[in-house]
């Protein structure tokens, strides 16, 4: 084979491998977390961002992140005022909810509370999620949640409140 032929084929491998490499990035990061990393940091600076606008959706972020323990994060979803009870279940729960650390875009361990809803279950106006941060820091925040069959993305922006860890309680900075 030639050097001409080579260095297409080689060229060729390249650009298969990197985008791959880009798929397999956009598989494990949603863009919607990347979106709300982005607004999260434009809207508030170094601030918290407790509130966001989604589609004609004002949601409201309300709960801290303890360092070395857990607690709960609850969003509340209305529009025009009043409490939106029509949420459906995206992905097996009534939200989503993706967090983000600051700087290294470490992953937060995020878990909706209740249980599973069923096909054709309905919610709202508030989902509650259990957090645990095992490390200070500004937490960027991403809550898909579906009304109408439509996915809508809010964004917010935590710094991490300090507390003490469980006795026992084993944390790591792995996540």
């Amino acid at each position: 084979m030639n050097t001409p032929a080579r260095l297409g084929i080689y060229g060729l491998g390249l650009v298969v491998l990197f985008g791959a490499a880009f798929a397999v990035a956009g598989a494990v990061v949603p863009s919607s977390a990347v979106e709300a990393r982005i607004a999260a940091t434009a809207a508030g600076g170094h601030d918290d961002v407790r509130t966001a606008q989604a589609g004609g959706f004002d949601v409201e972020l309300t709960g801290d992140l303890v360092v070395g323990g857990s607690s709960t994060l609850s969003l509340e979803v209305t529009r025009d005022g009043e409490p939106v009870t029509e949420m459906q279940p995206y992905p097996g729960a009534f939200g989503h909810l993706v967090a983000l650390r600051e700087g290294d875009l470490a992953y937060l361990r995020v878990h909706p509370e209740g249980d599973e809803p069923e096909a054709g279950d309905m919610s709202g106006p508030t989902v509650d999620f259990a957090t645990e941060a095992p490390t200070a820091g500004r937490y960027l925040l991403s809550f898909d949640f579906q009304v109408g069959d439509e996915v809508h993305t809010a964004a917010f922006a935590l710094t991490t409140a300090e507390g003490e860890a469980p006795e026992g309680a084993d944390h790591d900075d792995s996540h």
